[in-house]
C-alpha cells in the first residue's frame, strides 16, 4: 500500500465507524432507549477508532508517521497503538458483558479527553509549523464534532 494512501484510508474507516455509532445511537434515542444509545455509540466509536488506529500505529507505523510529519523508528508509536487496542478491547468487553452505562461513560471520558488533547496538539502543530494540510485541519474539526456527539449521548444516558 502506498504511504500516501494509508492515512486517508484509515481516516475514512474511522469516520465510517464513528458515523455508524452516531447513527445507531440516534436510532436508539428515537426508540426511547437512552442507555442502549450510549452502549451502541461506545462500542462503535471506541472499537472502530481503537482498532483502526491501533493497526495503523502498530503495523503501518512508518506510513502513519510520515503522513503526520513525525520521526520514524520509535517504539513510542507502537505503544500508542497498544493503548488504542486496549480501549477497543475494553469497549468490546463492556458491550458483550452488558456492564452498563456507567462503564460506557467511564471508558468514553478518558478516550475523548485523549482525542481532545490530540486535536489541540494537531492544531498547535498546524499553527506553529504552518502545516495546514487537509489531514491536520480535517482531523481537528472531526474530533471536535465527535466529542460533541459523545458528550450529547453521555448526558442523555445520565438523564435516565
Amino acid at each position: 500500500m502506498s504511504p500516501h494512501m494509508v492515512s486517508p484510508i484509515f481516516m475514512v474507516l474511522r469516520i465510517i465507524g464513528v458515523v455508524i455509532g452516531i447513527w445507531a445511537g440516534f436510532e436508539q434515542l428515537y426508540l426511547g432507549h437512552n442507555l442502549e444509545a450510549i452502549r451502541q455509540l461506545t462500542v462503535w466509536t471506541v472499537t472502530s477508532l481503537g482498532i483502526i488506529s491501533g493497526i495503523g500505529n502498530c503495523f503501518f507505523n512508518k506510513d502513519v508517521a510520515e503522513s503526520l510529519g513525525w520521526r520514524t523508528g520509535s517504539n513510542f508509536q507502537k505503544e500508542l497503538g497498544f493503548m488504542h487496542f486496549a480501549f477497543a478491547f475494553t469497549a468490546l468487553i463492556i458491550f458483550f458483558f452488558r456492564v452498563g452505562p456507567q462503564a460506557d461513560i467511564t471508558l468514553l471520558t478518558p478516550y475523548m479527553i485523549f482525542y481532545l488533547m490530540c486535536a489541540l496538539l494537531h492544531l498547535w502543530n498546524a499553527l506553529h509549523f504552518r502545516r495546514y494540510t487537509w489531514q491536520t485541519i480535517t482531523t481537528v474539526i472531526l474530533i471536535f464534532i465527535m466529542i460533541g456527539y459523545v458528550a450529547f449521548f453521555g448526558f442523555k444516558a445520565l438523564q435516565v
